[in-house]
């Protein structure tokens, strides 16, 4: 009993999707990278978001074989989280190790996460076959960030998560082989420790910051014994990249079955059914249907009001948000002249939020920003737990954007978009592509009627920050992946074909692929619908590279238009 309180305690509410439906099908989808110790030395290089198939350089593998020893390339395997995560039974069980799931924002890792507790907490009276993950008599999950920067020991981090669970302390640190550790957001934490940090062993009452106890647990000086299973996006994953993992699973999102049964699981709304919403969106529009492996927007696509009557399908993910926002704004009890300061008051509290990585808010913080939370519809605010959220990640980031369009205090929308291209640790990343995307004029209409019309100022400048971006990138000798696979999505959010036919003109060859398998990166439908869009306006691009990169057929499909202009695809 005490250990089916204790991963209830943290499961209920909380930031992410809720995946109701139950089996292997209510899970994002999930690939094996790294599945022995043996394998993760080469492993670790290539991390989640390259497909690990075979070279034909064999001098290369050799000397790569000769720098991190035994190299088992192989492609990624589909794995079952219910059965393979960490073995299913005592005698087939995986414990005493590193788990790291991965995966890009929005991709469903925290509901991943949230449902595996949830099943291990509901069949803790199982025996036998039944049982889940049977070797763990404890699971607790930890959320990184706010409230985890200053120094803290093990123990009070514990304590502080599980009150109840003080008098049970002194037991858990004698079998930590029967704990489940799981630390969730990793992009919250700073300061990793730089290579080695020393053999001296940690006690769970000693002091350091979050870091350099993670650090101390994957090294084995600290609770050694227990199984950790990390969580977090690319970047912040790359200090374990020289650890000794376990395994390295990687989430890409909702397969076709897991999107149907997601569906299936949401509660009717005011309008058409979820799953009637989504097999419309789906069969209607590719862009769509690969945008909705992706949890959020799934979500949004089910919930978005995407009525025909009200026009055509959303081409963009600022258009899909506007059009869920309208739906949402119609449903607010209050005086339509007041919308605009709401949003605004709104956009202000989500910015704040992504600025401090936050997903939850108290109400004093609505307070704070003029706002009463339990008077706003559930279409903006939800109750999560003890707090409130916006309903899906990508919302906040899309209210932060409108917010600066709308507000009348003067701010300059030039300086908010250089600050937020400056951040490099991907915090910006979808409020960036958001304020970018309502420059366009299809995407603001979908709010016309509610909110005012969007300033033109604020529009031109816009328009006129992203040209200076599109010319720096042609100006460039060589061309980086990730930074024009940003400015590709850029442009496809702004729906700018002047801007896409400039920087399509200015690049002869794109080398989105490479002879290293480590260097390739992976395209997901969305990437590929970007990058159609800008080299569909090109005359002719003289080679596409997509050496050791992973594409779906999906993308492929994508890509297709691109490619009649394209003299060498590699």
């Amino acid at each position: 009993m005490e250990a089916h309180r204790v991963a209830e305690t943290k499961i209920r509410g909380g930031r992410g999707v809720s995946l109701g439906a139950q089996g292997r099908e209510g899970y994002p989808e999930l690939v094996t990278i790294i599945s022995t110790l043996a394998e993760s030395a080469a492993a670790h290089e290539q991390l989640a978001w390259s497909s690990l198939t075979d070279g034909d350089d064999q001098e290369e593998v050799e000397e790569e074989r000769r720098t991190w020893g035994r190299f088992a390339k192989r492609p990624m395997e589909p794995m079952d989280p219910t059965h393979d995560l960490f073995g299913t039974s005592f005698t087939e069980c995986l414990c005493d190790g590193l788990t790291v799931l991965g995966g890009g924002p929005g991709m469903g890792k925290t509901a991943a996460l949230r449902r595996l507790l949830a099943q291990w907490a509901a069949s803790q009276a199982e025996t036998g076959p039944q049982a889940f993950y049977p070797q763990f008599h404890f699971a607790l999950y930890f959320e990184l960030g706010r409230g985890t920067e200053e120094p803290c020991s093990l123990q009070s981090l514990v304590t502080r998560a599980y009150p109840h669970l003080g008098r049970l302390l002194p037991y858990l640190w004698q079998a930590p082989e029967s704990l489940l550790l799981v630390f969730d957001g990793l992009e919250g934490l700073r300061g990793w420790p730089e290579g080695a940090t020393g053999s001296s062993r940690l006690k769970p009452q000693d002091e350091a910051t979050v870091p350099a106890l993670l650090w101390a647990m994957c090294q084995g000086r600290l609770l050694a014994g227990c199984t950790l299973l990390i969580c977090g996006r690319h970047q912040a994953l790359r200090p374990f990249q020289r650890t000794g993992v376990q395994l390295w699973v990687e989430a890409l999102g909702l397969g076709e079955a897991s999107r149907r049964a997601y569906a299936a699981g949401l509660a009717p709304g005011p309008g058409e059914p979820p799953s009637t919403a989504l097999e419309r969106a789906q069969g209607q529009s590719d862009y769509l249907r690969g945008l909705c492996r992706e949890p959020a927007y799934c979500w949004l696509v089910c919930r978005g009001s995407l009525d025909p009557a009200e026009g055509p399908l959303p081409r963009t993910a600022t258009q899909l948000l506007a059009a869920y926002l309208r739906g949402a704004l119609r449903e607010e009890q209050q005086d339509p002249g007041g919308l605009p300061g709401l949003v605004t008051r709104l956009g202000d509290l989500a910015l704040e939020g992504l600025a401090q990585r936050r997903l939850r808010f108290r109400e004093e913080d609505f307070r704070r920003h003029g706002l009463e939370a339990s008077s706003l519809g559930q279409g903006l605010v939800q109750r999560a737990g003890q707090a409130y959220a916006f309903p899906q990640p990508p919302l906040q980031e899309f209210l932060a954007a409108l917010a600066q369009y709308l507000a009348e205090d003067g701010r300059s929308l030039l300086e908010l978009l250089h600050a937020a291209h400056s951040s490099d640790d991907g915090r910006y990343q979808g409020y960036l592509r958001f304020l970018l995307g309502l420059s366009s004029r299809s995407s603001s209409r979908v709010l016309e009627g509610l909110l005012p019309p969007l300033p033109h100022r604020a529009v031109c400048d816009a328009i006129l920050w992203l040209e200076g971006l599109v010319q720096s990138e042609g100006e460039k000798r060589e061309v980086s992946q990730r930074r024009l696979l940003n400015v590709a999505h850029y442009l496809h959010e702004a729906r700018n074909q002047r801007l896409a036919r400039l920087l399509a003109r200015s690049i002869s060859r794109l080398p989105l692929g490479s002879e290293k398998p480590q260097a390739g990166i992976r395209l997901e439908p969305p990437d590929c619908a970007a990058l159609a869009y800008v080299f569909r306006h090109c005359e002719s691009i003289d080679t596409f590279s997509f050496d050791n990169c992973y594409m779906q057929a999906e993308g492929i499909r994508h890509l297709l238009p691109a490619f009649l202009n394209c003299k060498r695809i590699r």
